[in-house]
């Protein structure tokens, strides 16, 4: 598919909209239909060692041209989706080659991508990335949310949730890969602001340094929620084992106040035919009335001692 770029508008090109003086042309193809013209284009054979896999965001600055990859985690399905596209630009001309049968995700984009007058194939690479990552702070506050929604149960509910340790694991792994995402993107970028082949105008360099600070304090905000998933998954480790300790400690607390009795019970219990309190009428009450005193007696100096606290 081709489209010609200019004057705010993106346009298939066709018998009635040809491709004038001026205009930036895009093209925007599979993996078969670069095969079947990639001796036409420039560059084709650096273009085709980028085409499959493509593993990460990346730009590789040619003599008069740019040829790199885009690895885009879909933010519905971030663990099993991503975009996987190949690009190469250059002075009025812009080519995509879908590398990962995700057309239509790369259409949208493409569509979606604001244009002004006289756009350059620099502001229209810059928008382009822009709408990549328009909504992303928006998006990591929603986990920040949920984050903050897990600390409360763990720290209020005295039966930790079954599943929440998958939800924080699944938490961390999105907003991992989302991480290595925009260090990826803002390197990327970095090489763009280089502009050693001198294909960006001085006005792209500078949107492409703007987009490089915002891409690298989203990187800084996805590393704070990592870190803060790690805490959580210690504090609620914390959690356990303070609530085991606290068991142990009642248990231990019940076989402290009954060892007195239970050492009462072993010396009576030993028969010895001399004992004189088998003799004494009243011995089987009294005993009652002196181990419920010393039961007495021990749950309060545990109580002042704060052992049921």
């Amino acid at each position: 598919m081709e489209y010609r770029l200019n004057e705010n508008t993106i346009e298939s090109i066709d018998e009635n909209h040809p491709l004038r003086d001026g205009d930036i042309l895009l093209e925007i193809l599979t993996t078969e239909e670069y095969h079947a013209k990639e001796d036409t284009i420039p560059h084709h054979r650096v273009i085709s060692q980028n085409l499959d896999p493509v593993k990460f965001c990346k730009a590789e600055l040619l003599e008069k041209g740019v040829v790199g990859t885009l690895l885009v985690p879909v933010k519905d399905d971030i663990l099993h989706h991503e975009i996987s596209l190949t690009y190469y630009l250059e002075d009025k001309h812009f080519i995509f080659i879908d590398a990962g049968h995700d057309l239509e995700h790369a259409m949208d984009a493409v569509h979606e991508t604001p244009l002004e007058l006289n756009s350059s194939v620099g502001f229209f690479f810059y928008e382009l990335l822009q709408s990549l990552i328009t909504n992303d702070v928006v998006w990591l506050q929603q986990y920040e949310k949920k984050l903050i929604a897990i600390e409360e149960d763990i720290l209020n509910s005295d039966n930790l949730p079954m599943d929440i340790n998958r939800k924080i694991l699944c938490i961390r792994k999105e907003v991992l890969i989302m991480s290595t995402y925009y260090q990826q993107m803002s390197d990327m970028t970095d090489a763009l602001v280089s502009n050693d082949n001198l294909i960006f105008s001085a006005a792209d360099c500078r949107r492409f340094e703007i987009l490089s600070a915002r891409l690298e304090r989203l990187h800084s905000h996805s590393v704070m929620l990592r870190e803060y998933s790690i805490q959580l998954r210690e504090l609620q480790q914390t959690q356990i084992e303070m609530r085991q300790n606290k068991n142990m400690s009642l248990l231990t607390v019940a076989t402290t106040i009954f060892f007195p009795l239970s050492l009462i019970v072993g010396w009576y219990g030993m028969n010895f035919a001399d004992m004189p309190e088998y003799n004494i009428d009243y011995a089987y009450p009294i005993l009652i009335i002196v181990s419920l005193f010393i039961i007495i007696i021990e749950i309060i100096y545990f109580k002042k001692k704060h052992f049921f606290d």
